[in-house]
């Protein structure tokens, strides 16, 4: 038990001084396998292994969902595990999707932009603008974006 206790200080102070280093990066929890990226900026560094960046995020007033696009830089692997998407708005209302983890193929240490259209989240309505907070999985590991605006009707570019 103790070696947990010290590996997970490790952990922390690791992140703390990644987040001084880069300041825009600011980081409120790291307990419990969870990251949290608070504004004003959506990109981080995760546990060494992958980095995240967000790009956008998309609806579609005709099918009334809504997903994420992100840029993922792998840094063990050529593929990368993303899915479990869940996002919540200011106003409390949560909305999930219903897909497990996607395999995605990328290129290891070079940034691969990923569309997570198929773990988009069903039945937001368009009046919704905003999530207070958008959740991803990667690798196991849940990353949360804070403040991530919608662009309805909006295809993300190529």
């Amino acid at each position: 038990m103790k070696k947990f206790a010290v590996l997970v200080v490790l952990a922390t102070m690791c992140l703390g001084v990644y987040a001084q280093q880069n300041k825009d990066v600011k980081l409120s929890e790291t307990k419990n396998n969870v990251i949290i990226i608070k504004e004003p900026s959506y990109n981080g560094k995760v546990e060494h292994t992958f980095d995240l960046n967000f790009v956008g995020c998309y609806g579609d007033s005709k099918t009334n969902k809504v997903y994420l696009v992100v840029k993922v830089k792998d840094l063990e692997s050529d593929k990368i595990y993303i899915g479990k998407t869940k996002a919540v708005t200011s106003k409390g209302k949560l909305y999930t999707s219903g897909c497990g983890d996607n395999r995605y193929d990328c290129i290891k240490d070079f940034d691969t932009e990923i569309n997570l259209e198929k773990c988009a989240i069903e039945g937001v309505p368009t009046t919704v603008t905003d999530f207070a907070d958008f959740q991803v999985s990667v690798k196991n590991i849940t990353c949360h974006f804070r403040n991530v605006p919608i662009q309805w009707d909006v295809k993300p570019e190529e």
